[in-house]
């Protein structure tokens, strides 16, 4: 009877497991796969296909598979291995065939060979005779006529036999196999695969593993996963390819398929239980019928463990049988969820996809028009590129600002359906009141609401994040064209120049000269006449017809050097430099030459003031004249007409083509006030109209335009020494006749007060250029030292000392850029003890912070030294008084040993006198114990004397051990600090020197 208990709980036990942890396929052979994997090459063999073909069989075979499997196969073997594998498909009817083939395969003439384990291919023909062809599996499969057929070349490892004509490297592409038919390659075609070094299975089998037996993924997600998977493995360089044909639906396995596993052992469970009730009932008939009252007892006990044992797989069962309901209405509200999140992800890839793919365009293209403006045109390309940036900013920014809005719309949808999906699905349980149910929903209900609040925030921080990211590309990129195109120089060549040359001046001597730009973008035209020197008439006669035959024989060319800039925001002017005209009969001589390439005024030409201008702003646009309009009473509307067209300062421009000479606003002021004028306008940029609430317009200001300019450098617009007012490079000022430009800076190290006043006044050029380039040499940096109590010395690269400070909290040095030795010390040492290498660049601040710098090497050489000669002295009296100590106790011993015969002698004396019988023999016995008496007491004093002197002086000199150790250390670190400086004078000859 315990046997048979024990044998059920067992049974029990183990349906538990297998509901916990198996399950099996219940389709029958609807399913059947062909797996092969070959390893053991005779050329270049493989490790890890007869794992991977292992792996994939056994897990096929738990997801229902009827599974064919060879291992190392030569051809024969395969081909017997597919007829089988076919034949079974048609045998069974099955729905789903699938073939795997893990090992060596190559390609020929577009067609995949699987290599047996035996080839020896010497020639590209020989493939068809000793390796398998992939059409005779996709065709054998196509005539087979099953739902789906799925084939899997984990194959792509390299061509073992390279030298092999014709034979490709990788895999070829391959059609889907006909209807119904999903071809998936373990790379791309044309590529090899990774075998898994060190692993068991190759990277491509690997995630399929671990992804095909996922419940509910479809085919094309796992697919998916794999390619996600083996991309990260590899670091991108293997990506899983598929080809399909195949429109319908497959799964390995269903959620719904191990939901009813689940149930099915659920009512296994059941049975056992039922039985283990039986065995009870059968076991209280045996305790009734019991024939001793031990019998009865032990009968009892029995029950009693088996009820036990029935109670613990009843709650088993219940808790199961809850599980599987808890399970069921995930499973359904995790599908719901599943469905919209992909659908949301899917549709925010995609618009995100897109947005990426304009934004790369958008970069691809503004590359290559910066690639192409090395040419002589280079000017035009690079106004298009900033044109574009500044249309595609908030292009780029409307996109995102829409993607932000759709993502967090169909995250609301999809929060608004969870919830309704959890009401719905979560009833109370018969356990609960009505209070505990709601108060359980409305804590799971906020608890969404706040998973529901960071995914909104976690999105939009990302989209934004992303925005930013493409607008600040996008700025730096702007910058960076903005910054090399402005003040730089072009050179218009003489494929795009023609000269013209009129009759001569007879009374001038001088021949009109015209270098015109044929270039329609560049309407340039200069006047470089050519005069002719000298007063003799021959000299004169070979002059004339020098020009008038190269002119004739077409024998003039020009070149003409134009810059560029930025006056106002996107408002560019193209001024011409210099402008020369060559004679090519002459080998290239310069025949005349206008302007100078270091001059800061433009050429006067034919297009007005000598400015060509272009807007940037969306796009190119030329425009003919620029002039800002100004109020000198505050902020006013600048109106045309009935249209307002902005507020002061407002640039007004004219198209390009226009011929008009005169301009007519109104200004409207915030009081209701207004004021129409007229002003002068000429081609190119103008002076600046200031207009009062009179209507009295004023054109004495001038624009002032700096560039080449150090970011470090300010410059400012003042009379005299007084500052007026500040600006930067590339900005504009304005400015009347008198003033100066003035440019200073912390790393200017003579800061420049420069008086332009000759140059800015007079003339009608609205535009003064300055080039600030020269001041680059002037240029210095700063070197900030933290050094508290320490002082320190600036030394250069030739060692020569800069200057020298005593450390604050913070001590700024400016130096000039170059290599630097900066060398420590403390105020009570006379040498340097640390030195810093530096390095200063102009403009900029090198921090030095240095915490405590200790005494140099020299200074406590010096010390160990005098401690050395103090040592020295200390041994020399050592050895003096311990010679002096031992002499004194000598003395002492000696007048101890005189005390003690004196004693006896007195001792003597005294019987001697004791037993005198006359007086004459007591008197001299008398004397001798008075002589011998006084001999004890100098002696005994001699002799304590001596004693306790000398003791004290050896007591005095006894640690001789202990300074012959201490001098012995002082060599050591005497040796040491010798070694040290040594090394040190040999990185830098400033350490160790004096600091006075």
């Amino acid at each position: 009877m315990e046997l048979r208990l024990l044998t059920r709980v067992l049974k029990t036990a183990c349906v538990l497991c297998f509901v916990l942890g198996t399950h099996v396929h219940a389709s029958g052979f609807s399913r059947v796969a062909l797996i092969i994997g070959n390893s053991n090459y005779e050329v270049q063999p493989l490790a890890n296909p007869i794992n991977d073909a292992t792996d994939m069989a056994a897990m096929l075979e738990s997801l229902g598979f009827e599974v064919f499997v060879e291992l190392d196969a030569t051809r024969g073997g395969m081909e017997r291995a597919v007829r089988a594998f076919v034949d079974a498909v048609e045998r069974h009817n099955a729905e789903t065939a699938l073939f795997y083939y893990a090992g060596h395969a190559v390609q020929f003439e577009g067609v995949n060979y699987l290599l047996p384990v035996n080839a020896n291919i010497r020639d590209s023909f020989e493939l068809l005779d000793q390796a398998l062809s992939m059409d005779r599996v996709t065709v054998g499969l196509e005539r087979s006529g099953t739902e789906f057929n799925l084939v899997m070349l984990d194959a792509c490892r390299d061509n073992p036999f390279s030298t092999t004509r014709s034979a490709s490297r990788g895999l070829s592409v391959m059609g889907g196999g006909g209807r119904g038919s999903m071809v998936v390659f373990a790379t791309a075609p044309g590529d090899v695969a990774d075998d898994g070094a060190g692993q068991r299975n190759s990277p491509f089998t690997q995630a399929l593993l671990r992804h095909i037996a996922t419940p509910g993924l479809e085919v094309r997600q796992i697919v998916t996963e794999v390619q996600r998977g083996v991309q990260q493995a590899t670091g991108g360089r293997q990506i899983p390819w598929v080809n399909t044909s195949f429109t319908g639906e497959f799964y390995f396995t269903t959620a719904e398929e191990q939901l009813a596993r689940s149930r099915s052992q659920a009512r296994e469970l059941e049975a056992e239980l039922a039985a283990l009730e039986a065995e009870i009932a059968e076991r209280a008939q045996a305790i009734q019928g019991a024939a001793s009252a031990e019998e009865r007892r032990r009968l009892d006990g029995e029950q009693q463990a088996a009820r036990a044992r029935e109670e613990a797989n009843r709650l088993q069962a219940e808790r199961l049988a809850e599980i599987e309901r808890q399970a069921a209405a995930a499973l359904e509200q995790q599908r719901a969820q599943a469905a919209l999140r992909q659908e949301m992800e899917a549709q925010l890839s995609a618009q995100q996809a897109s947005l990426s793919r304009q934004a790369e365009q958008r970069r691809a293209e503004l590359d290559r028009l910066r690639l192409e403006t090395a040419g002589r045109d280079g000017f035009f390309e690079r106004l298009t590129t900033i044109a574009q940036i500044n249309a595609t900013i908030p292009e780029i920014e409307l996109r995102f600002d829409g993607i932000v809005t759709s993502t967090l719309a169909e995250l609301n949808t999809l929060h608004r359906q969870q919830i309704v999906s959890y009401e719905d699905e979560n009833t109370p349980d018969p356990w609960e009141t009505s209070e505990e149910y709601e108060t359980r929903i409305e804590r799971e209900l906020l608890a969404l609401e706040a998973s529901h609040e960071r995914e909104i925030t976690r999105q939009r921080d990302d989209l934004l994040t992303r925005k930013t990211e493409e607008i600040q590309r996008l700025q730096e990129e702007l910058e960076t064209v903005r910054g090399e195109l402005n003040g730089a120089r072009f050179t218009v060549g003489a494929e795009a120049i023609e000269v013209v040359v009129d009759e001569l001046d007879p009374y001038r001597r001088e021949f009109p000269i015209t270098v015109r730009v044929t270039d329609e973008r560049l309407p340039f035209a200069v006047s470089a006449p050519y005069r002719i020197q000298g007063t003799e008439r021959d000299t004169i006669r070979d002059e004339y017809f020098r020009v008038f035959s190269a002119d004739r024989a077409g024998g003039l060319s020009g070149e003409l050097e134009y810059s560029m800039h930025e006056v106002l925001p996107n408002l560019w002017a193209i001024r011409v430099v210099e402008t020369r005209v060559v004679n090519l009969l002459e080998g290239d001589t310069v025949l005349a030459t206008v302007g100078s390439s270091r001059t800061t005024e433009p050429v006067s030409t034919s297009a007005g003031r000598g400015e060509i201008l272009y807007m940037t702003d969306g796009e190119v646009q030329r425009v003919g004249a620029a002039v800002v309009i100004m109020s000198s009473h505050g902020s006013a509307n600048v109106v045309r007409g009935e249209t307002v067209l902005g507020q002061t300062d407002y640039l007004y421009t004219t198209p390009g083509d226009s011929t008009s000479n005169t301009g007519r606003l109104t200004l409207e002021w915030e009081d209701g006030q207004h004021r129409t004028f007229t002003f002068p306008i000429q081609p190119g940029m103008n002076p600046p109209v200031l207009v009062d609430r009179s209507g009295e317009r004023t054109n004495a200001l001038r624009l002032v335009h700096v560039y080449n300019l150090h970011p470090s450098i300010e410059t400012s617009i003042g009379r005299d020494i007084h500052t007026v007012r500040t600006f930067a490079e590339g900005s504009v000022t304005y400015l009347t006749d008198g003033h100066a430009v003035r440019f200073s800076g912390a790393y200017l190290f003579d800061p420049a007060e420069i008086s332009l006043s000759e140059r800015l006044s007079g003339g009608d050029a609205a535009v003064r250029w300055i080039d600030a380039a020269a001041l680059d040499s002037q240029l210095t940096g700063r070197l900030r030292i933290a050094s508290v109590g320490d002082i320190f010395t600036v030394y250069d690269a030739e060692g020569q000392p800069v200057e020298t400070r005593t450390g604050q909290s913070s001590t700024a040095i400016q130096l000039r850029p170059g290599q630097y030795e900066v060398a420590f010390r403390q105020p009570e040492d006379p040498y340097y003890a640390h030195v810093e290498h530096v390095t200063v660049e102009p403009a900029t601040e090198v921090h030095l912070d240095v915490a405590d710098v200790g005494l140099s090497a020299q200074y406590r050489l010096e010390q160990a030294e005098a401690a050395q000669l103090e040592t020295k002295r200390l041994l020399s009296r050592n050895r003096r008084g311990r010679t002096y100590g031992w002499t004194l106790i000598g003395t002492g011993l000696s007048g101890f040993a005189v005390s003690a015969l004196s004693y006896l002698q007195v001792q003597h004396a005294t019987t001697s006198y004791n037993e005198a019988s006359t007086t004459a023999a007591a008197l001299q016995h008398r004397q001798e114990v008075e002589q011998w008496g006084t001999g004890f007491t100098v002696s005994a004093g001699v002799g304590i004397s001596g004693s306790v002197i000398g003791s004290l002086i050896l007591r005095r000199n006894r640690d001789r051990t202990s300074l012959e150790q201490q001098q012995d250390e002082i060599n050591r670190r005497i040796a040491a600090l010798r070694e040290e400086i040594s090394a040190q004078r040999a990185t830098s000859v400033v350490l160790g020197r004096g600091g006075n």
